[in-house]
């Protein structure tokens, strides 16, 4: 992976509240928590853009 870079944003408490207590739980760290949520969703909406792209030809 590399470098990291630093963000600043906004969350739900709740939502944050909820994946600190995930981090805990499966004794990882509140980042690499956010970092599987956003790779995750990326890789959701890549394979949806090749579906539309495929259902197109």
């Amino acid at each position: 992976m590399g470098k990291r870079k630093n963000i600043t944003t906004r969350l739900d408490p709740d939502l944050v509240r909820e994946a600190k207590i995930l981090a805990a739980k499966t004794d990882r760290t509140f980042n690499d928590v956010l970092e599987e949520g956003i790779r995750e969703a990326v890789k959701k909406y890549e394979k949806s853009e090749k579906d539309k792209e495929k259902m197109q030809k």
